[in-house]
């Protein structure tokens, strides 16, 4: 799981990109300590971004923030994806939201509450509603609890194979039209599946 969600934080990354304002940065951001808290980015070099998360719910924060500083509307998320911290494939399949058209970060949540740092890093994206997907501020995916209180959608299924199909939908019916290309990834060997989660978000490309 720790090496699956290294490639989602370069999801994150990769299909957002590193958002830049000039608003007063956010504790951790734009060269404030990298102890500042936990998961918390902060400038390492010119142009390289640290996020010194000790486990990968704190990274998942951490890349969140680096990517929507929130400093400033322009730089929050319509959406944001809650994803359970054991579901490495339903992860990778949601990469395809981090994207374009929806933008949605990723946080991870646990079976039965969203951690304290994922609450947080939420709290701080203050996510401005998904116009594309009914104003939904929050996407689920599976059994991942969502906070209360924010309109959710949920791409549901009882195995990670039906969970990435109705995820493909949700990001189709936002983009307003079927997949026009799809990657095939492992169900079972995170280490062949997780190039699949940057090119997903990157690319648009639907993770099947």
């Amino acid at each position: 799981m720790t090496l699956a969600c290294g490639l989602l934080l370069a999801a994150s990354l990769a299909g957002c990109g590193v958002a830049r304002d000039d608003s007063p940065p956010r504790p951790g951001i734009g060269g404030a300590s990298a102890g500042a808290g936990e998961g918390t980015p902060s400038t390492a070099t010119k142009d390289t971004v640290r996020i010194p998360g000790e486990n990968p719910t704190e990274d998942a924060a951490g890349a969140a923030a680096a990517a929507f500083p929130g400093t400033a509307a322009a730089t929050r998320p319509q959406a944001v994806t809650v994803v359970g911290e054991n579901d490495w494939q339903g992860a990778i399949a949601a990469s395809v939201l981090v994207g374009e058209p929806v933008g949605a970060p990723i946080l991870l949540s646990a079976a039965d509450e969203l951690p304290a740092v994922s609450a947080a890093e939420l709290a701080d994206l203050a996510p401005t509603g998904a116009e594309l997907l009914d104003g939904a501020k929050v996407v689920r995916i599976g059994a991942a609890p969502g906070p209360e209180g924010l309109l959710a959608r949920t791409a549901a299924g009882p195995d990670p194979y039906t969970r990435a199909a109705a995820i493909d939908r949700l990001s189709s019916a936002a983009r307003g039209e079927p997949s026009g290309h799809v990657i095939i990834a492992s169900g079972e060997q995170p280490a062949w599946a997780m190039p699949a989660a940057p090119w997903a978000a990157r690319s648009g490309h639907a993770v099947l």
